[in-house]
């Protein structure tokens, strides 16, 4: 009798431990599919992402073939370089206005310390 009861306890004790490890495994599984299904979504994202940096990688290769200075077209090429320098010297002289403005109104204020440390008594 105590050798059925103990035979019993251990196959009731196997069936529980085999429950639990299905139940754990069950878990993880639906744990692993829920993971693979946000890392789809995130898939998905990097995806899209990638085609709109594809698209202004695109973009930016035709801005820069529509700039590039075509070398047979000598009179179109110096047409460019002479704008290209009328644009540089516009800047340049707003700049140096600009520059003799602001060191006007501080000689005027008596501001410019470049003056005060180097002049003479």
């Amino acid at each position: 009798m105590p050798w059925f009861l103990i035979w019993t306890l251990l196959i009731v004790v196997s069936v529980a431990v085999m429950g639990l490890l299905l139940y754990s495994l069950w878990l993880k599984a639906r744990d692993l599919t829920e993971e693979i299904s946000r890392a789809g979504d995130v898939f998905e994202r990097l995806m899209e992402r990638t085609e709109e940096l594809n698209h202004a990688l695109a973009q930016a290769e035709r801005k820069r073939e529509e700039a590039k200075l075509e070398l047979t077209d000598h009179v179109g090429a110096k047409k460019r370089v002479k704008q290209l320098r009328k644009e540089r010297l516009r800047r340049k002289e707003r700049w140096r206005a600009n520059h003799r403005n602001t060191y006007s109104r501080w000689r005027s204020i008596g501001a410019d310390a470049r003056y005060d440390r180097w002049r003479k008594p």
